[in-house]
């Protein structure tokens, strides 16, 4: 009998929907510079709009391929460029909304105690009005407010953890016949 093969070159159609191995999409390329950015930030205690800029991406993303979809000479089309993502750490992005301990359960002498591990920063963006929140350890705090003072000066309000207070009772007065 003759020798059969299932491999077969493959078309052109095929050739253009082909993807390489170990080839990473753009949104892997993206997510990868974006991660880096926030990584870089996030050690410096400095807030980055993450959310903003991957909405920034996707809507460019959106764009580009209507244009090349309605495109008639597909040679002026130009590569998608992230852009500058260093502008989604620009101060004039957030407003600072408030300071609130951050409390953590640790073992002190045989006896379980709260221990404020440091302070959770809360800023809003101005362009979408997501939250976001940086967590600055006890050693940083005095500093990081320096900072917040000088690039915001606005006086920070303090969240404290909530705190039960215990209020007297007082008995009932007695009727009188």
């Amino acid at each position: 009998m003759g020798e059969y093969s299932i491999l077969r070159p493959l078309t052109v159609d095929e050739r253009k929907e082909i993807a390489p191995l170990n080839s990473t999409s753009l949104l892997d390329s993206f997510l990868a510079e974006l991660a880096k950015k926030v990584s870089f930030y996030q050690k410096q205690y400095r807030p980055y709009d993450s959310y903003g800029a991957r909405m920034d991406f996707e809507r460019n993303v959106a764009n580009k391929m209507h244009e090349m979809v309605n495109a008639i000479d597909k040679k002026t089309i130009k590569r998608l460029d992230f852009g500058n993502l260093d502008e989604y750490s620009d101060l004039k992005r957030f407003n600072f909304l408030h300071k609130k301990e951050q409390m953590q359960i640790r073992l002190l002498a045989g006896i379980k105690q709260e221990v404020v591990t440091g302070y959770r920063y809360t800023f809003k963006t101005k362009t979408r009005g997501n939250k976001l929140s940086l967590l600055v350890p006890n050693e940083g705090v005095e500093e990081f407010d320096k900072w917040v003072d000088t690039n915001f000066g606005e006086k920070k309000k303090e969240v404290k953890a909530k705190e039960v207070k215990v209020t007297e009772t007082k008995a009932p007065k007695e009727v009188k016949k």
